[in-house]
This record gives structure tokens, C-alpha cells and sequence, in this order.
């Protein structure tokens, strides 16, 4: 999961590395070959039926995606959403039975109930026609292409499985979307913790190569009163509600100048569905945006 302290900034180069490291995985990335399991996860899957053959028409549906997709750009982007997911995978808090000093059968057999489900989870997003996947790229075409682009455009994402007690296999995907028009660079950032989301916006304009911060706020989807507001009169509807004028340019979570950009110009694991798109039109079309109206009375009081 990203956190809120990472920074972006413009390297082109890191969508060639990003995409470089997922390649690296080792052949299991693909199929998984379980006379050549060595890892944990890689045993527990080959020691169930039901698991072995789940994990096998996974692997039949992705290798059918990539056959029957032309265009080379998504081909790619295809690889590199399924070996993430497979490296979140390896990331799961497995028991290893003979070496755990007292295995709770239930707790394993739950275990393997959720890694069963994760995994038909995806074969539903590999063989969906279209995929999702594919979906997801053509609209981020579609919206980026209404817009300049520069050096600061991209996404940067991560995807977990969601730990126990928090959405058990929750396959979560985070990160931010950075866009810009000409001088204008928007961004919204999707955060997630213990099963809630929130998500930050930034308004910024380039100034000698750099982004200038003008203003942030954020969504709380956690039971908060958190708002970023398109209408004038919601400004000062609470005390939380409304734009910060008055953000550190090094405040973690609005930072955008730092050694990391982002790494892919694409993204089909990035929740693009999850943001609000409306926003980011005004913020990159309207130098005004956002008016002083919309400015949240914490803001006004500093």
C-alpha cells in the first residue's frame, strides 16, 4: 500500500524501471509449476486439489487475455497487473503447517478458503470480455488525451490483500493520479487504512520545472465530515469541509515535488473508477479553481 509520506515528482524513466522490476518475477509470475515449488505459498496451493485447479484456470484465462489482445501497450500493461497481483500474493500471512508448534486446523483450512476466493476473484477479471483491465485503460486514455500531458503526468499504484479483519482477500489498490494541462497539475491520491478510504486532492502550476502547491483538501470515506466541495456554498458548511489555501509545499501528503515520478504513463490497476473525474476537469481548465469560496474555515483561520 502507498503511503501518504511518498512524493512524485517527473522522472520519465520510472515507468521503463516499474515495469522492469515486475518483469523479474520469477516464471511462477506466469504459471505456477509445482514440481519446482519452493515457496510456502507456492506448496499450499499445490498440496490442495481444489486450490491446484483454481490456480490453473487462472493462469488459462490470463494466458487468453494476453492472446487474444492486440494492442501492444495493454499486452504489457496486462503482464504487469497480473504479476503484481501475484507478488501481493506472495505477501500473504500463510501458517506453514510443519513448522507451526501448534496449527489450528480451522485456521488452516480458513486460510486456504480465502486464497481459493482470491483467486476466482481474478480469474473473473482475466476472463470478463472485455476485461477490466482493458476497460480501465480506455478510459484513462480517453481522459488524459482531452489534456496537454508534461513530465508530471502519471500514476503510481500499489495493490495488497487485505489483512485479516479488514475485508479477508480484499485485492485493494491505492495510489495517485497526477494529470496536467499545460501548467496545471491536478492530482487525486486514494488511501486506504483498516478498511477505510480517503482520498486527498492537490491543485498545483508549474513554475521554472517545479510545481508550485496553491491548494488540497481531502474525502473521508470514513465516517468523517472530510470534504472537498464543487459547489460554493458547501465552503463553510463545518469545520472540516472546504480547500486548504495554507499547505507546506513539503507537507507529506499534498508533496508532489520529490525523487520518485510517476512510474506508469497507464495504469489498469489504479481505481480509476473510485475517483471523481469531474473535479480534475474544472481544476485543469479553470485557473481559478478553487475559488477562495470554497476555502474551509480552518483554512481561513490560519
Amino acid at each position: 500500500m502507498l503511503s501518504r509520506a511518498q512524493k512524485f515528482g517527473p522522472v520519465p524513466a520510472m515507468a521503463a524501471i516499474a515495469i522492469f522490476a515486475l518483469m523479474a518475477l520469477p516464471r511462477a509470475a506466469f504459471a505456477l509449476d509445482c514440481q519446482h515449488a519452493t515457496q510456502l505459498l507456492d506448496k499450499v496451493i499445490c498440496g490442495d486439489g481444489d486450490l491446484k485447479t483454481a490456480d490453473a484456470k487462472m493462469a488459462k484465462a490470463y494466458f487468453d487475455l494476453l492472446k487474444s489482445t492486440k494492442d501492444k501497450e495493454v499486452h504489457d500493461l496486462i503482464i504487469l497487473s497480473q504479476r503484481r497481483w501475484i507478488e501481493a500474493r506472495y505477501h500473504q500471512d500463510i501458517t506453514d503447517p510443519p513448522t507451526s508448534p501448534a496449527p489450528d486446523p480451522d485456521d488452516l483450512d480458513r486460510q486456504k478458503s480465502i486464497l481459493l476466493g482470491e483467486i476466482h476473484d481474478r480469474t473473473r477479471v482475466l476472463s470478463a470480455t472485455p476485461s477490466r483491465l482493458e476497460l480501465t485503460i480506455r478510459e484513462e486514455r480517453v481522459f488524459i488525451s482531452r489534456f496537454s500531458g508534461g513530465p508530471f503526468s502519471g500514476f503510481r499504484t500499489g495493490c495488497f490483500f487485505a489483512p485479516r479483519g479488514f475485508g479477508d482477500g480484499a485485492y485493494v489498490c491505492t495510489g495517485t493520479l497526477i494529470t496536467q494541462n499545460n501548467n496545471r497539475v491536478c492530482t487525486t491520491t486514494l488511501d486506504w487504512a483498516s478498511s477505510h478510504s480517503t482520498e486527498y486532492r492537490t491543485v498545483s502550476e508549474v513554475v521554472d520545472g517545479k510545481t508550485k502547491l496553491i491548494a488540497g483538501c481531502s474525502t473521508g470515506y470514513a465516517s468523517t465530515n472530510e470534504s472537498c466541495p464543487d459547489e460554493a456554498d458547501q465552503g463553510s458548511d463545518t469545520h472540516s469541509i472546504g480547500w486548504s489555501f495554507h499547505l507546506s509545499p513539503k507537507e507529506s501528503t499534498f508533496d508532489l515535488d520529490g525523487q520518485d515520478g510517476p512510474s506508469l504513463k497507464l495504469d489498469p490497476d489504479f481505481p480509476f473508477d473510485d475517483t471523481s473525474q469531474g473535479w480534475m476537469v474544472q481544476c485543469l481548465t479553470d485557473p481559478n479553481f478553487p475559488p477562495r469560496s470554497l476555502e474551509s474555515p480552518a483554512s481561513r483561520n490560519q
